[in-house]
């Protein structure tokens, strides 16, 4: 609990979409698997770029998303939108979500998949919401017999006649 208030109760104002810090491990991995090679000839330890730009892009690569907008960070871009300039979002098949301007523009989300899109929508405080929709309510579908053909009453268990 933060401040007496349960985390599940408590609205967050923010909400940051990076790439989890333990990938850096790989790039460290990376770094000392390529030792032996960078120092087999004069100008090979130019191969310690490789790790070090791909340590700048795991830590730079990040959505921020707070009551002022949605700031957008790339490997040597950013870039802020504010709520007013937000249409909507976008749910691409392949789980990532893009934001879509008034003026058409679209901007990729880094790091934010569809799976995050409800937690978009509660940082926003209702300025955005879920496109997936709502989950239908199991309730409703309690009575319904999946084996039951269609257009058959689920008070009567025969078949409909021809």
């Amino acid at each position: 609990m933060l401040g007496g208030v349960p985390p599940t109760i408590r609205q967050s104002t923010r909400a940051v979409f990076r790439l989890p810090l333990v990938a850096l491990v790989a790039v460290v991995l990376l770094a000392v698997c390529a030792t032996p090679l960078a120092f087999a000839a004069p100008w090979l330890w130019l191969l310690y770029l490789v790790p070090i730009g791909l340590a700048w892009w795991v830590l730079r690569l990040r959505t921020d998303v707070d009551a002022d907008g949605i700031r957008v960070r790339y490997a040597f871009t950013s870039r802020q939108l504010s709520w007013d300039d937000l249409a909507g979002l976008r749910l691409r098949e392949s789980g990532w979500v893009r934001a879509v301007l008034r003026d058409g523009d679209r901007v990729t989300l880094p790091n934010v998949r569809t799976g995050d899109v409800p937690a978009l929508a509660l940082v926003s405080g209702g300025r955005l919401t879920d496109p997936r929709g709502e989950p239908a309510d199991p309730k409703d579908d309690a009575d319904a017999d999946p084996k039951a053909p269609a257009g058959a009453d689920p008070g009567n268990p025969e078949p409909p006649s021809p």
